[in-house]
């Protein structure tokens, strides 16, 4: 809200759409950065080490995932609809300042906090996530030209279909022409057509 000010951007209802956005980007950096936190931890470092590791281990994932956020917020700009347009410019800044939010804010928040229990720690070490993730980890190692020849293939028929998308404006388009309720909606558009209909009434 401070940014749309100082840029001096209005909020609307799609704007409205920014702050959950946000919330779900911030909350995913800041959940991983505290898994590995504890992970270092798990593996006997002190705690200011094992901040300054899971930070080194998790800076690059991060910003991989905000650079492709941030990018795609960007593109809004090409839209000619202005709240669409300011709602790209405002979560792509937010973005940004989740990424060094995380980085920056997180492990001096996490410095003050209390230590992780053992019990946690076990848990993220041998818990049925834990364990699903090293099966996918090991699965995607050993098959990853199948698994990108199965994405590539997925990503050629999504361009396709990409290619035969129509934007479609006409309300009355969502309706089979059979529906009665296209008809009406019709009459009411058409004036003519509808002093018709009342003319047949009459007789």
């Amino acid at each position: 809200a401070w940014g749309g000010t100082i840029a001096r951007i209005r909020w609307n209802v799609v704007g409205g759409m920014m702050v959950p956005i946000l919330i779900a980007v911030c909350i995913a950096d800041s959940v991983h950065l505290v898994l590995e936190y504890y992970h270092c931890r798990a593996d006997g470092l002190h705690r200011d080490e094992a901040l300054v590791q899971a930070a080194k281990n998790l800076w690059r994932s991060c910003l991989y995932t905000a650079m492709t956020t941030l990018a795609g917020f960007i593109s809004f700009q090409s839209s000619s609809i202005a709240p669409i347009n300011a709602m790209g410019t405002l979560t792509a800044v937010g973005v940004v300042l989740a990424f060094l939010l995380t980085l920056f804010f997180i492990p001096v928040i996490l410095s003050y906090l209390p230590e992780p229990k053992r019990k946690v720690v076990d848990h993220l070490e041998s818990g049925l996530i834990q364990r699903f993730l090293a099966f996918v980890t090991s699965l995607v190692l050993k098959r990853h030209r199948l698994l990108a020849f199965v994405f590539i293939l997925f990503a050629v028929i999504a361009f396709i279909g990409m290619t035969r998308l129509k934007i479609e404006t006409n309300f009355l388009e969502y309706f089979p022409s059979w529906e009665k309720v296209r008809g009406d909606l019709v009459d009411q558009e058409d004036p003519q057509a509808q002093h018709q209909k009342e003319a047949a009434w009459d007789l």
